[in-house]
């Protein structure tokens, strides 16, 4: 009888290790699939068949054969890709250089926290619409090298990487109602911050 037990990591990389542990795989390398895909097994022994994963698409149970049985995880392994973790927060609130609250003619600074969590790099589009009792302040968007700033006039932009709708040109502020950045091939383990400004109406 052939039993897996578990195997780990349960998620990784494409060039990752994955150790499966159980009984009964006997001592003849044989074959592991993984989401149906047969997987490079690079040792095997009763107990415990490392694998090297090889495709990007083996994320899914694994299946273990011998001459003699076969069995499969309930479970999956997971092949993380790019994996872009975004998190938007108010930097501060000013008026007239002095920090104060959120009142009219005040400027609030936005701070965009972008980090590529995943095993791949990956062409990435952060977008933001202004609210409606806010105003662009010129000249205010920011980004680490190699993003681009991008402005629209549209209340419904489209947002696809080469929109018509976005111009890297500022137009007048108060015309401003969307705000992206994009940048090609962000890598992976890549972080940083983007701002733009806004003075409440």
């Amino acid at each position: 009888t052939v039993n897996i037990t578990g195997f780990s990591p349960s998620s990784g990389c494409v060039g990752d290790t994955l150790i499966i542990t159980g009984t009964g795989f006997g001592i003849v390398t044989n074959y592991v699939a993984i989401n149906g895909m047969e997987a490079q097994v690079t040792s095997w022994s009763d107990t415990q068949i490392v694998v090297t994963i090889t495709n990007i698409n083996q994320s899914g149970p694994i299946f273990v054969s011998n001459a003699c049985a076969s069995t499969q995880t309930t479970s999956s392994n997971t092949i993380i890709e790019a994996y872009i973790q975004l998190t938007k927060s108010v930097s501060n609130v000013k008026l007239g250089g002095v920090n104060e609250t959120a009142i009219p003619g005040a400027t609030i600074t936005y701070a965009v926290y972008y980090t590529n969590q995943g095993c791949s790099g990956v062409d990435v589009l952060v977008y933001d619409a202004l609210d409606q009792n806010t105003s662009f302040s010129n000249n205010s968007m920011s980004a680490p090298a190699g993003w681009t700033n991008q402005y629209s006039t549209n209340s419904s932009p489209n947002q696809v990487w080469n929109s018509l709708d976005y111009t890297s040109t500022q137009p007048p502020a108060t015309q401003v109602k969307w705000v992206r950045w994009k940048k090609p091939s962000v890598a992976t383990g890549e972080a940083g911050y983007i701002y733009y400004k806004v003075i409440i109406k």
